[in-house]
């Protein structure tokens, strides 16, 4: 029978003992908090100063009520240990419920203020503060004496002397070595150790140790079955709503929000605990992601090739470059290619970003080859500190005010800080206490170029015309801003007022390459009633629309002005099959050899001519595959021009079918060349085109209910789970009004 001790009759534990299981709480407290950190930071933002708020807070009550409410003298709790094990487990274990709560808060944290602390506190109270109130009680229990006993000196040192254990092997690599989900598991572990050893030790208390044994397991359990997921630790949560949103704050059902989860899961290759933040590298486009925030690869080539080389241009004499990270190598390996830059510093701490860079060669000229480049492998902040060098130009990626001084005595007269930045006000605040020179340029729909130096960039007319004639400058322009020339390359500026030595500038060509720019990035006009005919066209253009948009540019007149222009009048004359067309696609090939393809495609198509519409299709995806910079909308209407011919014609589907098996550069459109080879296959060969999909398939009726006929009719061993996510969609679906009307579409 199990007998209640009192303090007089309690096991004498030795000091040792007792001290050893306040130091154990003391290191899994120093594990936790990185782990909590690492976490939350997905979910809110930088989490680090809400961690350590929790943790303090939960400890202090859980010290201030064990204090007040539980039994005097110490003991070694047994149970308390296998409580905390279990609160340490429960929280990371329930996973995407954790994520959930803090995208329903979204729209919360956007309302700013009081709601904002409220929205971030709630999913860091959730994780962390039930293990923190339960790790102070336990303090409390262990180095607190009687009424008539201190507390001896090394109870006192004994729970700094674990954390200071538990640092230590953070910052000797713990966190990458083990991940954070094996770290959060290794903390768990402990605790349930010490549980056990309490209750094996309190042997005459055996009800007490049948509990702490439950507990542990149960602990043990909860964080083996469960954990952090993708979507909870890259899915982009909390940066959901904003311009680097991949998420929407809000949703209309349980179908949509599983709609989500899905794509986000289904976009992402791989995904690592790195030395500072969680990395994920996506199947398209060759972005990844730093805690769910999208950064790099085809999505900000635009800012980061042109960054460093607008910085080349309005330098004298660019020999000198440091880029402050690698990112995904695009700044530096544009930079690189420049015939006037002869060296190339890149400061980058993160091992898993360098992989990221070898797997995108054709993203940034595989700089990591180039022997102009040379990789620094440690903090940008230490690196400017120790460094005697000095460089022409050096380019900041992510604003950090505290390198802003720093980098300014690493220039050389003359050269010039290049700082990226989303928010001009704070960006440009931090540089003008430094540079008393700063022009602003725009080099993506989402990001700023802030040149700051001593004095103004030189804008020399006759040494910015000739290197916008030649490569890097003019392949950038066209595939990355889609302009060319000098009206081009100025579409970029956003001074108030023409920077000086610019006089010679056709401003209003460089108005009009603008316009261009933006549309093509997305950014359409804000009043869509009133427009140029112009730029009606290329409005229409983008939104797919290739007769209205043929149409409005008959209206305007004119040549067009740009490689997007020609692009439009290309594929817009193919929708009617103009005869001119061949010679447009000519022009185009020299530059852009899959959208020539995908014009003349078109065209046979329109002339009801299948079979050569298919060549040109496949001569279309071969290019897309050689190279990354094929027009995104032109490419994604070849492959609905591809399902329009296997429609028609089921032999012409399978050559298109069998010419999609291989992704184009760079994952380019991945889930659009998946989504057609579904289109393109027939009933026989179907599996293989929905097994492309899973574990992860569009969470959408149609595809679910053409994924569960597939499978049924190939007797495909994914049939039952088919059928159970269609059952289960359809229960989550909100009646309609014509439910029981309509036929089920087939």
């Amino acid at each position: 029978m199990d007998r209640d001790l009192s303090p007089a009759t309690a096991p004498d534990f030795s000091d040792g003992i007792l001290i050893g299981a306040a130091v154990l709480i003391g290191c899994v407290s120093a594990l936790m908090v990185p782990v909590w950190r690492r976490l939350l930071t997905p979910l809110v933002g930088d989490a680090g100063g809400l961690v350590l708020a929790v943790l303090l807070a939960g400890a202090g009550i859980g010290f201030i009520t064990a204090r007040r409410f539980g039994s005097e003298g110490r003991a070694l709790p047994s149970v308390g240990f296998a409580i905390a094990a279990l609160a340490v487990a429960l929280p990371p274990a329930l996973g995407d419920r954790v994520a959930t709560l803090a995208l329903l808060l979204r729209p919360l944290a956007s309302a700013g203020g009081a709601l904002r602390s409220l929205a971030d506190a709630l999913p860091g109270m959730v994780l962390a503060l039930p293990a923190s109130i339960v790790l102070g009680a336990l303090l409390s229990r262990l180095v607190a004496g009687r009424e008539d006993q201190a507390p001896g000196v090394g109870h006192l040192l004994a729970v700094p002397l674990g954390a200071a254990a538990g640092v230590v092997a953070c910052n000797v690599g713990l966190l990458p070595a083990l991940s954070i989900a094996g770290t959060w598991r290794a903390s768990v572990g402990l605790l349930a150790a010490g549980a056990i050893t309490s209750a094996i030790r309190d042997g005459r208390a055996r009800r007490r140790a049948f509990f702490a044994v439950a507990l542990s397991s149960l602990a043990v359990g909860a964080c083996i079955a469960g954990g952090p997921t993708t979507f909870w630790l890259h899915g982009g949560v909390g940066v959901a709503g904003t311009e680097r949103g991949l998420l929407s704050a809000s949703f209309d059902d349980r179908n949509d929000l599983r709609r989500q989860m899905a794509e986000q899961r289904r976009a992402l290759l791989w995904a690592i605990d790195g030395v500072g933040s969680g990395v994920a590298f996506e199947r398209s486009g060759c972005g990844y992601r730093l805690d769910g925030v999208p950064n790099g690869g085809l999505r900000d080539a635009p800012g980061d090739a042109m960054s460093g080389l607008i910085g080349a241009a309005l330098h004298p004499a660019p020999r000198r470059v440091l880029v402050l990270g690698l990112g995904s190598a695009t700044s530096a390996g544009w930079l690189a290619t420049s015939p006037e830059v002869e060296r190339v510093d890149v400061v980058e701490h993160e091992p898993a970003l360098e992989r990221i860079a070898d797997l995108c060669a054709p993203l940034h000229h595989d700089v990591l080859s180039n022997p102009k480049v040379h990789l620094i492998r440690d903090r940008t902040a230490a690196t400017l500190r120790s460094t005697s060098e000095t460089y022409d130009l050096i380019l900041a990626p992510r604003f950090d005010p505290e390198i802003v001084e720093a980098a300014a005595r690493r220039l050389e007269p003359g050269g010039l800080f290049l700082q990226r930045a989303r928010d001009a006000g704070e960006a440009r605040t931090a540089l003008e206490a430094t540079f008393p020179a700063i022009e602003p340029w725009r080099v993506q729909a989402s990001g700023l170029l802030l040149i700051a130096g001593r004095e103004s960039p030189r804008h020399d007319l006759d040494r910015i015309r000739d290197l916008v004639s030649q490569p890097p400058y003019r392949a950038a322009l066209d595939w990355l801003w889609g302009v060319e020339g000098v009206a081009g390359f100025y579409s970029g500026s956003r001074a108030d007022v023409p920077p000086a030595g610019t006089g010679g500038v056709d401003w209003a060509a460089v108005a009009d390459a603008r316009q261009a720019r933006e549309l093509a990035w997305g950014l359409l006009p804000a009043n869509l009633n009133v427009t140029t005919s112009r730029e009606s066209a290329r409005r229409a253009f983008q939104q797919g629309d290739l007769r209205r948009a043929l149409v409005d540019w008959r209206l305007a007149g004119g040549e067009p002005r740009g490689p997007l222009d020609r692009l439009l009048l290309a594929e817009s004359s193919a929708e009617l099959s103009d005869d001119r067309v061949q010679e447009m696609a000519e022009a185009l090939r020299v530059t852009r050899p899959a959208e020539a393809a995908a014009v003349l495609a078109r065209r046979h198509a329109r002339r009801r001519e299948p079979n050569e519409a298919t060549d040109r299709l496949l001569a279309a995806f071969h290019a897309a595959r050689e190279s990354p910079w094929a027009h995104p909308p032109t490419l994604q209407r070849a492959l609905d021009l591809a399902g329009e011919l296997a429609a028609e014609d089921p032999r012409l589907g399978a050559r298109l079918f069998a010419a999609l098996a291989e992704p184009f550069a760079l994952g380019l459109l991945d889930d659009g060349r998946l989504r057609a080879r579904v289109r393109l296959t027939g009933s026989t060969g179907c599996a293989r085109a929905f097994a492309a999909f899973e574990p992860h398939p569009p969470w959408e009726e149609d595809f679910l209910r053409r994924r569960q006929r597939c499978y049924e009719s190939a007797n495909h061993q994914l049939e039952g789970r088919a059928a159970r996510d269609l059952r289960t969609f359809r229960d989550a679906t909100p009646p309609r009004l014509e439910d029981g009307l309509l036929p089920e579409e087939d």
